[in-house]
C-alpha cells in the first residue's frame, strides 16, 4: 500500500484518485481523459476484464477503461492503516 512517510507521494495518488472517481461518478468524459496522460499504459491483471493484457496510449487506454468503468464504476480508494513492504 501506499507509504504515508510519503505525503507528496500520497497527495499525488490520491488526488489522481479522487479526479478519476469525480469523473467516473458524474459520467464526464472529458475529465475522465484528462487524468491519463499522453503516454500512458494500463496494465490489466485480471482486474476489469478477467484476461492478461497490457494497454497503451492515451486513446486505447481511456477508450477501453471507459467502456468497462462506465458500465460498471468501480469504488476506488487507497487501503487505510497499510503501508508498504519494507525493502
Amino acid at each position: 500500500m501506499l507509504d504515508q512517510t510519503k505525503p507528496a507521494a500520497h497527495a499525488a495518488v490520491t488526488g489522481w484518485i479522487e479526479d478519476l472517481t469525480q469523473a467516473l461518478a458524474t459520467r464526464d468524459r472529458a475529465a475522465f481523459d484528462g487524468v491519463f496522460t499522453p503516454d500512458c499504459h494500463w496494465r490489466d491483471l485480471l482486474a476489469l476484464t478477467w484476461t492478461l493484457q497490457t494497454t497503451s496510449g492515451h486513446g486505447e487506454v481511456t477508450g477501453a477503461l471507459w467502456e468497462q468503468f462506465s458500465a460498471h464504476p468501480p469504488g476506488i480508494a487507497i487501503a487505510q492503516g497499510r503501508t508498504a513492504p519494507q525493502q
